[in-house]
């Protein structure tokens, strides 16, 4: 089981231009300080340390569709954040078949038109904070590694979520060894 950390909107439609080879696409990925459906929720300094290693060129996160690591489909050209939450320009590979035969039509169809993201927990544990009140996550410190073309963000049912982090216990090496062995990134 791979430790990948859903983080996702549910508010926004894609927007896409589709002209030559790639279909350039962007949204936000998450809203800052919300709730997402699995209780998850991260603010605008969660990113600093993602945004620092991206700046760099230590971290390039990769397009796939539904969290499926073995369907990169495309790469982020842009990312920012403001105070709305985490915005992502990329691009989709059209040459692909099962993008250009299945994935296109349905996102201009407008039937699969959300973004969700999946990374990890810079420090374990002690980015995560349970909050008793209402039952979330906060995520402190938050490593985006890539960005999945979602029908249904927050998918209660997702491999991994916070809550299933924090039950499967992995150790800070063995997240290390994950992100060491990932295909779809590269962190130095």
């Amino acid at each position: 089981m791979e430790n990948i950390l859903y983080i996702n909107n549910t508010e926004d439609q894609l927007k896409f231009t589709n002209s030559g080879d790639k279909l350039e696409i962007e949204g936000y990925c998450c809203h800052f300080d919300r709730r997402n459906l699995n209780g998850e929720i991260t603010h605008f300094n969660s990113f600093d340390t993602f945004f620092a290693a991206y700046q760099k060129g230590t971290i390039k996160p990769k397009i796939n569709v539904e969290h499926d690591n073995n369907r990169i489909i495309g790469g982020i050209d842009d990312i920012d954040r403001d105070s709305t939450g985490l915005y992502i320009v990329a691009h989709i590979n059209k040459g692909i078949p099962y993008v250009s035969d299945w994935l296109i039509p349905n996102i201009e169809a407008g039937d699969i038109n959300s973004f969700s993201s999946e990374g990890f927990p810079v420090g374990g544990y002690d980015s995560i904070v349970f909050n008793d009140k209402d039952q979330s996550y906060t995520v402190l410190d938050f490593m985006l590694t890539a960005v999945a073309i979602v029908a249904h963000p927050a998918d209660t049912k997702a491999e991994f979520t916070v809550k299933n982090y924090l039950n499967t216990k992995p150790t800070d090496k063995e997240v290390e060894e994950e992100v060491k062995k990932s295909k779809w990134y590269l962190f130095v």
